[in-house]
């Protein structure tokens, strides 16, 4: 292609960013006929939905053959656009960052129905257990049906956090701070995915940002009257300023988060979702009153948790997340005890902690978290012991 056409084509796409990007078939192909770098085009935006491709996947969203998408798949990587992704198999690629994000901001400005079309496509074509599959599957749900979408998020998320799987949780952040940059409707769509990354960036990636992504989901969440995650938002409010050392800012938002929880627990006092919430928000003021010196009140909030603890334990004794949190409750309430030198309560409390964490362990073995845990609460009773002047029980 000569110089002049070059820049004919350049300036037809009048510094449209997608525009340019889409030009790049017509100056990487311009012996094609018209008609064919047409397709092409529509299939390099095609191939801009995802964050990679195959041939599979360009057959799943052209509706084609797989004689046909092998062929379009050849061209397309013959592209400055597209690279290779071999994370993802021999022969995948994707479309560049930059290009793939300008091409589909394009796609949903000027044909949302296209967009949402190929996302649904998207959905049976990345089908799998895998984390990335089923990240990249959450990713194009949220396109037709964000709603649903957000529900699935958050079941993953909650999934993958309760097993410890931080490196899909990081993933999954990844993709969620695209959402939110590209846009999601407001209410539960755009606060779930706020609050999620918010979460995943507190728990592993402190940033600053955490918190401003936390205050913007639960305005998100307020608007919808969504009582169940304001409350948790506004927990995560109270852990960043705790965090921060900011106490009365975060014993602030932990006691509104408190409220709220007893409000839902006394609209429905038999779900038992609500009240572990309950436990665990008692627990979270406590810990800012025995930061700011307030052992009393910490002890109280303590023992409010404690209660919810073992009446829950009581309902079902095998439950082992339940078993768990009454083990932390008696560690709290050991712990004040032990500051205020009730040395025989704090004792008793962290032996009660060592009985259930013993048997925690020894069902699961291999549970690494639950066997540390065990060897905290063995401390705390040799520490006690030690003070007591019982340095054989100590040792």
């Amino acid at each position: 292609m000569d110089f002049e056409r070059a820049l004919e084509i350049l300036k037809n796409a009048e510094g449209d960013e997608a525009g340019i990007r889409l030009a790049s078939v017509d100056l990487q192909f311009p012996e094609l006929p018209e008609a064919e770098r047409a397709r092409l085009r529509e299939a390099l935006e095609a191939a801009s939905v995802p964050h990679w491709f195959d041939d599979r996947i360009i057959a799943e969203l052209l509706e084609v053959s797989p004689e046909e998408a092998a062929r379009i798949a050849v061209q397309l990587r013959q592209l400055p656009v597209v690279q290779a992704f071999s994370a993802r198999g021999p022969g995948a690629a994707n479309v560049h960052e930059k290009s793939r994000l300008a091409l589909r901001a394009r796609m949903k400005k000027k044909t949302p129905e296209r967009l949402r079309g190929l996302s649904a496509r998207a959905l049976s074509a990345f089908a799998g257990e895998e984390p990335h599959l089923q990240i990249e599957a959450v990713y194009h749900w949220f396109t037709p049906e964000p709603e649903a979408a957000a529900w699935d998020c958050e079941g993953l998320y909650n999934q993958w956090n309760d097993a410890g799987r931080y490196e899909a949780l990081l993933a999954l952040g990844v993709t969620l701070d695209e959402l939110v940059s590209a846009g999601l409707p407001a209410g539960l769509p755009r606060g779930v995915a706020l609050y999620d990354l918010a979460r995943i960036r507190y728990d592993y990636q402190p940033r600053d940002c955490t918190a401003r992504q936390a205050a913007d989901a639960l305005s998100e969440f307020e608007n919808a009257k969504d009582s169940w995650r304001i409350a948790n938002t506004q927990d995560l409010l109270g852990d960043v300023e705790f965090d921060r050392g900011n106490l009365e800012t975060a014993v602030a938002w932990r006691q509104r988060s408190l409220a709220t929880w007893e409000q839902l627990v006394a609209e429905s006092p038999d779900d038992t979702a609500r009240q572990r919430n309950l436990s665990r928000s008692y627990i979270k003021v406590g810990d800012v009153e025995s930061a700011q010196g307030d052992l009393d009140g910490a002890l109280k909030s303590y023992r409010d948790s404690l209660a919810i603890a073992e009446k829950l334990v009581k309902q079902d004794p095998g439950n082992a997340g339940w078993q768990r949190d009454l083990s932390i409750s008696y560690d709290k309430v050991g712990d004040v005890q032990n500051a205020q030198g009730d040395l025989d309560g704090a004792l008793k409390s962290f032996r009660d902690s060592v009985a259930i964490r013993d048997k925690l362990a020894k069902q699961d073995p291999g549970n690494a978290d639950w066997q540390r845990n065990l060897s905290v609460s063995y401390e705390k009773v040799g520490d006690v012991q030690r003070t007591q002047g019982d340095f054989d029980g100590g040792l």
